[in-house]
């Protein structure tokens, strides 16, 4: 229960493959709810206004959260609330005010809260929908990359880092390589797993070793 009156910080995950458990601990010391902005492991952040506005909160401020090296962008927040706002206006659920806070943070605690900078979510942010996504982008390979129990123990995180950057420097990361973090894909016994398509192609154990070969294959 959020209590009437009481004012409620929701962390949210920029991304699921983010440390989970590193936000748990930040949410428990800050005293915060938990959400995430993508994946399937944490409540969506729409889930959880719609608790807390259901709860009687009055007042709900977001703040990014992120272990990454490159964040996905607080601003995705702001746009996922007002999409909230918008949407929950027409189920009268809007009574409860949803701020943003200025910027990402990697690691919270309770003075953290209390000296960040806030901004309203009105509802007037850009939309979720955009005549330019459609269609996906032109890509010749769609590379999935496990990252689930078994893949992630085996070091599937820096296979991921590695494999983005090496695409991201080529200038094809996203455009002519779609490259898609994804949870377990099988067969578990050959983690870290890749698989690639349109070529059906399953790769296994992948190394950070292998990534500069991987890559040059891809383009």
């Amino acid at each position: 229960m959020s209590g009437s009156g009481v004012v409620v910080a929701v962390l949210v995950s920029l991304t699921d493959l983010d440390n989970a458990a590193r936000h748990e601990v930040d949410a428990a010391r800050s005293g915060a709810r938990l959400a995430a902005l993508q994946g399937a492991t944490l409540t969506p952040l729409v889930r959880m206004l719609d608790e807390l506005a259901a709860d009687g909160c009055p007042q709900a401020r977001l703040v990014a959260v992120t272990t990454a090296a490159r964040e996905t962008g607080p601003s995705w927040v702001r746009r996922v609330a007002g999409h909230w706002v918008r949407s929950s206006a027409a189920t009268r659920q809007a009574a409860m005010r949803v701020q943003t806070a200025v910027g990402a943070q990697a690691r919270l605690d309770p003075p953290t809260l209390t000296r960040l900078q806030w901004r309203d979510v009105t509802g007037d942010e850009a939309p979720l929908h955009s005549p330019a996504w459609s269609e996906p982008p032109p890509h010749d390979r769609h590379v999935l990359l496990c990252r689930g129990p078994r893949c992630n123990a085996r070091g599937a995180d820096v296979v991921a880092q590695a494999l983005t950057e090496q695409l991201r420097r080529a200038k094809r990361l996203d455009d002519g390589v779609l490259l898609t973090q994804t949870s377990c894909l099988f067969p578990c016994n050959r983690a870290p797993v890749v698989v690639v398509h349109p070529d059906g192609e399953w790769l296994g154990p992948v190394h950070p070793e292998d990534v500069p070969d991987l890559a040059q294959r891809l383009l």
